[in-house]
């Protein structure tokens, strides 16, 4: 999350038909909407019920990259009614009912943005590890398009799970995210950003940026109260057709599996993931 140094709301940055996109290697259908709208959940608490971080006071307008079921940004508006908010992404998936101040866009966030210069107080993303291609491209062109004064944030993954006792070492769910990310990455996708967002802030030109490090548990064995709510709404979103939806595209387009022998991966990766002997970390 960072602050840049110190007209009318435009539409799509061009006509999406024109462009070449390198394939989305997730899945787009109703039951990854689904899934979607648990992890929003899930992000609530692992926030403690806020929807972002940055001191915003009173915003105007605001836009949410990648927005996906649009939920995040219907709770922003119903949150802040001065606003005028836009969610853009690929799909046009959202809901028809609204709360009248958002306003949402089928576009590319990775093409160039035809925006206004200097016209969004807040510009928010959330997980987009594995779709985003070029993140340093993105982050620069949220500082040419923030105002002055205004605030960017990014919540995103270290997509590598890990564990503090090596309970997760040698399992099936450890295996499955080496096989699914190198996949990606041969793909040219990010599955890291995480870690990797402050130094794209900076070489962006952001000042008085803030990192914090959450971690969530993947599933219910901790001890501790809000990592076990946290972990239960992990596991829930991975279990709704996470395992396969995620791994899928990226293995029989990049590595020559099966669908069978993606199938077998996940089935095993999932009876994993519910051992509470297997101690799963995110770091986010």
């Amino acid at each position: 999350m960072g602050v840049r140094s110190c007209p009318s709301l435009p539409g799509p940055s061009k006509d999406l038909t024109d462009r070449y996109f390198l394939p989305y290697l997730l899945p787009n259908d109703e039951t990854e909407n689904d899934r979607l709208d648990v992890l929003h959940e899930m992000c609530l608490q692992v926030l403690h019920r806020k929807l972002y971080l940055g001191p915003i006071k009173s915003p105007q307008r605001v836009i949410n990259l990648a927005t996906g079921t649009g939920i995040w940004a219907i709770d922003f508006s119903d949150k802040h009614p001065q606003a005028e908010v836009i969610g853009c992404d690929l799909s046009l998936i959202q809901p028809t009912l609204v709360p009248p101040n958002v306003n949402f866009l089928v576009d590319d966030i990775e093409s160039e943005w035809t925006y206004e210069r200097d016209t969004f107080d807040f510009i928010h993303a959330r997980f987009l590890a594995v779709s985003i291609r070029d993140f340093s491209k993105l982050i620069k062109q949220c500082y040419l398009f923030v105002k002055p004064g205004g605030w960017v944030e990014f919540q995103d993954w270290d997509g590598h799970p890990v564990s503090e006792d090596g309970s997760l070492n040698g399992t099936a769910l450890q295996r499955y995210y080496d096989e699914v990310f190198d996949a990606f990455e041969t793909a040219g996708c990010e599955v890291r950003p995480g870690i990797k967002l402050e130094e794209w802030f900076r070489g962006a030109g952001f000042v008085n940026i803030h990192v914090e490090n959450f971690l969530v548990s993947y599933g219910v064995w901790p001890k501790n109260k809000h990592l076990k709510k946290v972990g239960a709404w992990c596991q829930s979103q991975a279990e709704a057709n996470g395992y396969e939806g995620f791994a899928l595209a990226a293995l029989t387009r990049y590595r020559n599996w099966t669908r069978k022998e993606v199938m077998l991966l996940a089935s095993v990766a999932r009876a994993d993931g519910r051992r509470h002997d297997i101690h799963s970390l995110f770091n986010l």
